[in-house]
């Protein structure tokens, strides 16, 4: 089962008098389900008609497919009054059951249907047995336990198969692996006990809940080709100025290691290979691998290694990434030597062998190979030098845009949030699919958005932009944020799910501030958002500045704005194109002196300054304010932005 089978179920109650778990509470009647605003309305017997959120069956559902039960009220994290409407519509369908424990109204998914549709059953027999215990095993179940007997798994795994893989091919310890195993049985029995599933239920518990019902929101505004496209994509964030180098914070050094050594390092994650952040480059192929490892094997010269030093110690690789991979997966038995120049012949007892099938001298070879590098270390966080040397040293690899090193120097949980967001098809259907994955532009586009919600704009004091985008990251890296599974290259893109019980509430509100930033901007923008008038091109700063304060905007403004959407639009085209004058002046005294520099100059030119950045957001703020009549405040979710 999968959200959409869900509320597929539920729109057929549709006009039904339902039933309430609560003999206490009001019987109700499902108006609507509209799945494109995300909202769906229901009556009770004795009140009005009321408005909720789509949402909320989706968090009582990830419980259900997760745990065969739930308690709607914990489900939606609310008070009581919050369960009833959502509750009462569940537990109306056919394969859903009620039951009580510990004086709590459960709901309970069972294998197949045991009542007719807008009907209760209350659990009974096995079943209601089954489900007590399963919350009873639950309640009992220690997770700090299992944290500990995970970590002791982890460290007899690395102290008994690294030698075998690093030192000793074809050798295990096998005493330590008996107990891995052991200790993987026992919890496998622990969190078993907790679970009330059967195996029908089981099969299918890889729906996709998480995101929400828009994930199949599609426009006919959603139609242009799919390219980056953006007026302003080379200054928003250095503006070209000069910086001055504090050389004193800049050490290089040399170093000679063996391949044995930077395996072991891979092996520690002292050396990251390809960060969960980057998408994937090209790779090479079986052939160019192959000669590498041939190279090594006749003793010849490769070129020099450059590797970028963390705060924390370890190493990014800066030039030298596919030969490091290759070394660490041959190591590892990822791969056979093919297509070899001098080692060719079928008698040869390196040809098409993996590492552990070469004889003892040639591995030896492979392992103490000598290589030459350089070490870069930078004392203070300092983004400018790091950037300026990724970008002189890279020679055999691109050059790394600005977000790429971004998120090499401040690794954490803002990486794959930001990543998510900018793979959802919310971002991309609002974005007309125009902004660039290869480079991270749209995670760059996402962070400026996310940074706005999180801070917003009044209190901004970064001299440049980049330095407000890296505190949003490290302000994130502070909060957990975790996804099963790992993120795609391939489209079309399949997300991961989020792990809820190891991400913070803070990313689910930001998500839901995010979505609806979008969804305001494309209700009333349309096809025309995101874009200067007469032009295809999107603009970066419109999108940025659209979306995040359409996300923190009160909705009864918002929704004054949408019906009105074509005055709105006209008195924003008037603002952008100076028409009318500014409302809030440049705190720069010299800007005001200047007739060229109007709101349009201000997502055009300059946009990452500070001055550029207030006068912006200020200006449609207000020009929001004298529209609807509301004395509006935007204000970030958070007051930590310096």
């Amino acid at each position: 089962m999968n959200l959409n089978e869900l509320l597929n179920d539920i729109s057929k109650l549709t006009g039904l008098i339902l039933q309430p778990v609560n003999a206490n509470s009001d019987k109700l009647s499902l108006i609507e389900l509209d799945q494109n605003t995300g909202k769906y309305y229901v009556k009770p017997a004795t009140g009005k008609k009321v408005s909720r959120n789509i949402y909320e069956f989706e968090h009582v559902l990830k419980d259900l497919l997760e745990f065969g039960y739930a308690n709607v009220e914990s489900s939606l994290g609310g008070s009581g009054s919050s369960r009833q409407h959502p509750e009462t519509i569940i537990s109306n369908l056919p394969y859903i059951e009620f039951f009580k424990y510990k004086n709590k109204k459960h709901i309970l998914l069972v294998d197949k249907p045991s009542h007719e549709l807008g009907t209760l059953k209350e659990a009974s027999g096995n079943d209601l047995k089954k489900a007590r215990a399963a919350l009873a095993a639950r309640e009992k179940l220690s997770f700090y336990e299992i944290h500990e007997n995970l970590k002791f798994v982890n460290g007899l795994i690395n102290n008994s198969l690294q030698e075998i893989r690093t030192k000793y091919p074809g050798e295990l310890k096998q005493e330590g692996i008996s107990q891995c195993i052991n200790v993987l049985n026992s919890l496998e029995y622990e969190f078993s006990q907790i679970f009330f599933k059967s195996h029908n239920i089981l099969k299918d518990e890889k729906s996709e809940y998480l995101p929400s019902i828009y994930d199949n929101k599609e426009s006919d505004t959603f139609s242009l080709k799919d390219e980056d496209d953006s007026d302003n994509e080379s200054e928003d964030v250095f503006e070209n100025e000069s910086v001055n180098f504090d050389r004193k914070n800049l050490k290089i050094r040399q170093i000679v290691m063996s391949f044995s050594l930077i395996y072991d390092r891979i092996q520690y994650k002292e050396i990251e290979l390809q960060p969960d952040f980057q998408r994937k480059e090209r790779v090479w192929s079986p052939k160019e691998k192959s000669l590498l490892i041939e190279s090594i094997l006749l003793g010849l010269p490769i070129p020099m290694f450059y590797f970028a030093e963390r705060e924390d110690g370890t190493w990014l690789i800066v030039d030298g990434l596919q030969r490091t991979t290759t070394i660490f997966d041959y190591m590892r038995g990822e791969f056979v030597l093919t297509d070899l120049k001098y080692f060719k012949d079928p008698e040869d007892s390196v040809y098409r062998k993996s590492f552990q099938d070469l004889p003892r001298q040639y591995q030896r070879k492979i392992r103490e190979y000598q290589i030459n590098g350089h070490l870069i270390s930078v004392e203070k966080n300092d983004f400018e030098m790091v950037r300026e040397l990724f970008q002189r040293i890279n020679t055999y690899g691109r050059v790394l845009s600005p977000q790429e090193i971004r998120c090499a120097l401040n690794p954490g949980s803002s990486i794959p949030f930001i990543r998510y967001l900018a793979e959802t098809p919310e971002f991309i259907n609002a974005t007309f699919g125009k902004v660039n994955d290869k480079r991270m532009k749209d995670m760059e586009y996402v962070l400026g958005i996310i940074s706005h919600i999180l801070f917003g704009y009044k209190n901004y004091n970064f001299n440049r932009e980049d330095e407000f985008l890296v505190n949003t990251m490290q302000y994130l890296n502070k909060y957990n944020f975790k996804l099963n599974g790992k993120f795609s290259d391939e489209k079309p893109k399949v997300l991961p799910e989020w792990n809820s019980s190891e991400c913070d509430h803070l990313f689910y509100i930001l998500f839901d501030k995010f979505k609806n930033g979008l969804y305001v901007s494309a209700e009333i923008f349309d096809s025309l958002r995101f874009k200067k008038k007469n032009s295809e091109s999107l603009n970066k700063q419109l999108v940025i500045m659209l979306v995040s304060v359409f996300a923190l905007l009160p909705s009864e403004v918002s929704d004054r704005i949408i019906l009105e959407k074509e005055e709105f639009i006209n008195e924003f085209e008037k603002l952008v194109s100076g028409e009318t004058p500014a409302f809030v002046p440049w705190i720069s005294e010299s800007y005001n002196d200047q007739k060229d520099k109007d709101f349009e100059y201000s997502i055009s030119q300059s946009t990452g300054k500070k001055a550029t950045i207030l006068y912006r957001f200020s200006n449609f703020v207000e020009l929001i304010k004298k529209f609807t009549g509301q004395d509006i405040i935007i204000e970030g979710i958070t007051k930590d932005a310096n």
